[in-house]
């Protein structure tokens, strides 16, 4: 072959290739949505939306006792809101939690905040257009109490009507498994917690989306009906039902207010804290102390029908006495008290120190929605 065709041959060959990586550029380019070299920076010119702006909505408990720095530490809490743009920078005075970061409808990216950073510019490269923002808490109240300020937009750019909220509200009181403790763990051994705990992939979050219903977790890891985890007594001065009338897990003076937000469905998943180490409570005590929280409910909300889970990570007799509460409501009148049986899970269904994974509470989730809906209409 002579010098000039082995080189024609060779500058073809480096010019197919060249174009295989152009394409394949500008396939990734408008697959994300980018749409110029720029984009992913953040604009020089930015406007804010304080907290307090009638345009963003938030679910779950949260304390608007200064409307422009709403405070929430229970975890799921979310924040909605529709912008026009690129780009949507989120201010959060934060430093333990970590939060998704949902664009219409797809996780975006997560934020581990640091107490150093209070603006989280990670949303930008977006479609010039209009985008919903959805912000959920992963973490739960131990990592602590988050403030959120509000939203940076181009300028130019604003918040649009949020999108209609859902009829059906639905109020969780747990422990870890209803947090989504371990949930993205690959194993039953983890390092760490924090960046392993997912409240939006839970089994309350799952069956809510399915139930197309708006939601709030009242949830702490470890806590009981009337005992906590590996507490060396048979009850606990501080088991879940004292912290249920709180706004904030954290902060023991705000008392929440019942009437701002009316669940039709509660469920109740608690008693595996109880009965996991030992000495477990007497089983007379566990009973009036179940009975006594559902009472609160029902006071609170004289029409939902109330959900009391029992059997994953379950522990004898665990399930037996819950089924006696039941049965003990449904005797005296309360024909809405109702007993489910939630499966369990081998260790390869099991994040974080044998709860379940993300898999098993889609498992968890359908099984609890299968039963609500044979009280909806």
């Amino acid at each position: 072959m002579s010098v000039m065709k082995a080189g024609w041959t060779k500058g073809i060959y480096i010019f197919k290739h060249l174009l295989i990586i152009i394409i394949v550029i500008l396939s990734a380019i408008f697959v994300t949505g980018c749409i110029s070299p720029g984009a992913g920076t953040p604009p020089k010119e930015k406007i804010f939306i304080g907290a307090d702006d009638s345009n963003i909505i938030y679910m779950g408990r949260v304390d608007f006792s200064n409307p422009k720095e709403p405070r929430f530490d229970w975890p799921g809490v979310s924040i909605t809101a529709v912008f026009e743009g690129r780009y949507c920078g989120i201010a959060l005075e934060d430093g333990n939690n970590d939060y998704n970061v949902f664009i219409d409808g797809e996780l975006f990216t997560v934020i581990s905040t640091k107490r150093t950073i209070l603006q989280y510019e990670n949303v930008s490269g977006l479609k010039n257009g209009t985008h919903t923002l959805l912000l959920t808490k992963r973490t739960e109240g131990y990592f602590g109490i988050g403030e959120f300020k509000g939203l940076y937009l181009e300028k130019g750019k604003k918040l649009l009507p949020p999108p209609e909220t859902h009829d059906l509200n639905i109020e969780f009181i747990g422990d870890s498994i209803t947090c989504g403790y371990g949930n993205e763990g690959e194993s039953v051994t983890c390092a760490s917690l924090r960046e392993y705990q997912n409240n939006y992939l839970a089994y309350c979050a799952v069956a809510s989306r399915e139930l197309n219903a708006n939601y709030s977790v009242i949830a702490i890891s470890g806590r009981g009906v009337v005992r906590n985890y590996g507490e060396k007594t048979k009850t606990s001065e501080m088991p879940m039902p004292f912290y249920y009338d709180r706004v904030l897990q954290n902060d023991s003076k705000l008392i929440w207010d019942f009437s701002s937000w009316i669940p039709r469905i509660v469920v109740i998943n608690l008693g595996t804290n109880d009965y996991s180490t030992k000495p477990h409570p007497d089983k007379e005590v566990f009973i009036e102390g179940y009975l006594n929280l559902i009472a609160r409910v029902r006071t609170n909300y004289p029409d939902a029908e109330i959900f009391c889970l029992c059997g994953t990570m379950a522990t004898p007799p665990q399930c037996k006495i819950i089924r006696e509460v039941v049965e003990t409501g449904n005797n005296s009148g309360d024909a809405k008290i109702h007993f489910v049986a939630t499966p369990s899970f081998s260790q390869v269904e099991c994040g974080c120190d044998w709860h379940p994974n993300t898999e098993a509470h889609k498992v968890i989730a359908d099984k609890l929605v299968a039963e609500i809906r044979k009280f909806l209409n």
